[in-house]
């Protein structure tokens, strides 16, 4: 196949689609307990071992968290790593600021920019965490006056100059009042809103946002599945308030009964489960009601004790996203149950040559060449999608793209059109028969699936392998 061009628009692959798992709240019973590894100043993965570590990969959700240090036993804030500095929250930016930027000076955007311009651990594209991701990391094994985080996220001498004010902002902003910002009190571990005028700890984070692309599955069933998360979720709710226990005799009942959906796994959510419900750009209720349409703006119990108080459970507000704790038999509040959908994620690759990539892999112009692609859809079986099959040609500096119909054509061209639901794909192409030669040059295929399926490549909800391939003469 003569001047076969192999390439994929490297800008629009920015952004990754994953479901990714919502860590445990560190009480049994453990599903996806919280699990770290320390990382050098070059992000390389140091041994649990280790004395000295500059940030910490959070192995449930792939996001890399940067590390506190107090090198003098005091506040040093030339040392922007320091784990006594705070700042103000400000955002200049309308679109994500919620309305309000806050209050500029010593903030929150003047840290972010510091770290990215002194390229900390190789990365410029360090920012404030989310209020969910805030969330995902607290330990709330640890009873108050905490901190309710692992040590690891520490690495101050002897682990004895931790700040003892644990508020910590977030990139969201109170829904309720957008002159406020969403953080995480590590004292105890609840959310609330707090002034962005007021000055607070950061901690910045890197990496593909948990909640960047939501999407849901109306089962038809009065179940909804959450992809990003692999949940499987209660539509409605309980039909009544009630109190914990009460709560946990409604699971029982529903199983016992194989009462919705024909599950009999039923069971109240974590505290960080019920976290990832949230919407935070909405309010009264602070969900997505085109899915969830009967939430009261209330509070919802979860199985999230409290470890000071220990009658008191955690619960959060769908009213703003906010949680807290309170008794658990003198209350009643409402209920939403979850199960584990224990279905895989979404999972694709190309090869090429039955190698995996990156590659490079290396074949002469005129040997067999054959590109393998395979998608298990898994959770995800059944929806509409957009498949991607392209190839970046470094020698002719352009694009083309196989179709459905088996043809190379120029630029970018879906694969796989809207009109058909995701399923298995386990398929050969072959590049070249032997008899005819492929440009000498360097090269990069790329197999996606895009979930906004309008025919447009949309890096905000696209999955993604790739691989390169040389061709020597």
């Amino acid at each position: 196949m003569k001047g076969v061009l192999l390439c994929f628009v490297i800008l629009s692959f920015t952004a990754y689609a994953f479901a990714s798992s919502v860590p445990d709240d560190g009480q049994p019973p453990f599903i996806y307990p919280m699990s770290y590894t320390k990382l050098d100043v070059k992000g390389n993965a140091l041994p649990s071992s280790a004395m000295s570590w500059a940030m910490v990969k959070d192995n449930i959700t792939d996001l890399i968290w940067e590390v506190k240090t107090n090198l003098y036993g005091k506040t040093n804030s030339a040392n922007i790593h320091d784990a006594g500095n705070t700042y103000t929250w400000y955002n200049s930016n309308p679109a994500t600021n919620g309305g309000n930027a806050g209050t500029a000076g010593t903030d929150t955007s003047v840290f972010i920019t510091q770290l990215n311009n002194a390229i900390f651990g190789g990365y410029s594209d360090w920012r404030l965490p989310t209020i969910k991701e805030l969330t995902y990391i607290v330990d709330y094994s640890v009873p108050y006056p905490g901190p309710t985080i692992n040590p690891i996220f520490y690495n101050i001498n002897g682990a004895v100059n931790v700040p003892t004010v644990f508020y910590y902002w977030s990139s969201t902003t109170y829904p309720l009042y957008s002159g406020s910002a969403c953080g995480i009190n590590f004292n105890q571990g609840n959310n609330y809103g707090n002034s962005k005028s007021n000055t607070c700890y950061v901690r910045a984070v890197r990496g593909g946002q948990t909640e960047a692309s939501p999407s849901y599955i109306n089962n038809g069933d009065a179940t909804v599945t959450d992809i990003s998360t692999g949940l499987m979720w209660q539509q409605g709710r309980a039909p009544n308030t009630m109190t914990l226990a009460d709560a946990e005799a409604y699971c029982t009942y529903l199983n016992q009964n194989y009462l919705l959906g024909g599950h009999n796994n039923w069971r109240l959510p974590t505290i960080k489960e019920l976290c990832s419900l949230s919407n935070y750009n909405s309010r009264n209720p602070s969900i997505d009601s085109s899915f969830f349409p009967d939430t009261a703006s209330s509070f919802y119990w979860s199985s999230t004790i409290n470890e000071f108080y220990t009658h008191d459970s955690w619960l959060v507000s769908f009213s703003d996203g906010n949680f807290n704790f309170f008794d658990s038999s003198d209350y009643s509040y409402y209920v939403r149950v979850v199960r584990d959908a224990q279905l895989s994620p979404l999972s694709l690759s190309i090869s090429a040559n039955g190698k995996n990539g990156p590659g490079p892999v290396t074949v002469s112009s005129k040997a067999l060449l054959s590109i393998a692609i395979s998608l298990v859809p898994g959770i995800q079986t059944g929806q509409t999608a957009n498949l991607w099959l392209a190839c970046y040609s470094y020698p002719t500096q352009s694009w083309i793209s196989y179709t459905v119909k088996g043809v190379w054509v120029n630029g970018i061209q879906p694969y796989w059109t809207a009109s058909s639901p995701l399923a298995d794909i386990n398929s050969e192409i072959l590049l070249n028969s032997g008899t005819q030669s492929i440009q000498v040059g360097s090269y990069t295929l790329y197999f996606g699936v895009n979930f906004n399926p309008n025919g447009i490549l949309d890096a905000s909800s696209l999955t993604y392998d790739w691989i390169n391939v040389n061709v020597t003469k």
